[in-house]
């Protein structure tokens, strides 16, 4: 991975969970879900960020040795 592709990686799993967020309100307002699944959505989200705060900068960095056969770009 480029140093570019890498530094993304946050960001792209903060996007995708956001789109599962999004999807769950919209099930959710359309009545077809309870409100916990929701709230699980949502909990789901708040993980993620816990997560990435303690582990992100290991995620970015490790993640430059995936396609460089082991040697950080």
């Amino acid at each position: 991975m480029t140093r570019v592709e890498s530094e993304a990686l946050p960001l792209l799993l903060r996007w995708q969970r956001l789109g599962g967020l999004i999807y769950w309100a919209g099930v959710c307002r359309q009545g077809l879900t309870s409100r916990e699944s929701l709230l699980e959505a949502v909990d789901e989200n708040l993980e993620l960020e816990r997560w990435l705060a303690a582990h992100g900068r290991e995620l970015t960095e490790r993640s430059r040795t995936w396609s460089g056969g082991g040697v950080p770009h």
